[in-house]
């Protein structure tokens, strides 16, 4: 895994481009939480009661409650997170959307409150420090940087404050890591920022949002660091149209 710690020296992984500079890091495909009925777009949405869950790999079906106050949300878990653990524990979901994304970030949340599991799609950082009842995830220093004809790109890492320090981890990292004595599995998806460049020509929808992307998931016993690599055929993870 590529991290660095404050208090414990080890090595972060950057490859060189020929030109002298960093070759900006790998992103995953987006991790997504889509509700398969959707009653109102655009809307946040909650429910509460027994959580259901299906599917195998990468992709989820999670059903939350029962009748006509049930939520079915369709996952795709980039950080490969294996949810079966949660199935049939009493939960509250809560999908948030951003501007006029399809998919959303999903929060469970246990029958005291707490946090289970945060699929940030990309944009929901605020709501799931506060979940967490600290800042406990934040932006990164910037690590590379690209550009196009139309777009200035700045990749960062994902900086998180466990109970041993900081670690700053690059997309594709997953991290077994402890937050106030519970140990917690982080993968992260997708980290960077991006800026219109001088006298660009804009395409038809001229929309596209910085990206701090990752999976969390609260765990009963610790488990093993890992590194992961977008599949083949997908695209990395983006918010907004071109």
């Amino acid at each position: 895994m590529r991290l660095t710690a404050p208090l414990v020296t080890l090595p972060f992984v950057l490859f060189t481009a020929c030109g002298g500079g960093a070759t900006p890091p790998e992103q995953l495909e987006a991790a997504t939480a889509t509700p398969a009925l959707v009653q109102e777009e655009f809307t946040d949405l909650s429910a509460a009661g027994a959580l259901q869950v299906s599917g195998e790999g990468q992709d989820l079906t999670l059903t939350v409650g029962e009748g006509e106050g049930a939520l079915t949300v369709d996952v795709h878990s980039a950080g490969r997170t294996d949810l079966s653990a949660l199935s049939g524990l009493s939960v509250t979901a809560d999908l948030l959307v951003w501007g006029f994304e399809s998919s959303r970030s999903l929060l469970l949340r246990d029958e005291a409150g707490g946090l289970l599991y945060a699929l940030d799609a990309g944009w929901s950082l605020d709501a799931v420090n506060e979940a967490l009842g600290a800042e406990r995830l934040r932006w990164g220093d910037e690590v590379a940087t690209d550009k196009d004809d139309t777009w200035t790109w700045s990749y960062t890492s994902l900086i998180v404050s466990t109970d041993d320090g900081e670690l700053s981890l690059l997309p594709g990292d997953v991290a077994n890591i402890t937050l106030d004595g519970v140990p917690w599995r982080l993968a992260v998806v997708a980290a960077y920022a991006r800026e219109v460049r001088p006298n660009a020509a804009l395409p038809g929808c001229p929309v596209l949002d910085d990206v701090l992307s990752y999976e969390l998931l609260r765990l009963e016993t610790a488990g093993e660091d890992d590194v992961l690599i977008r599949p083949e055929g997908l695209d990395p993870a983006s918010a907004g149209c071109l």
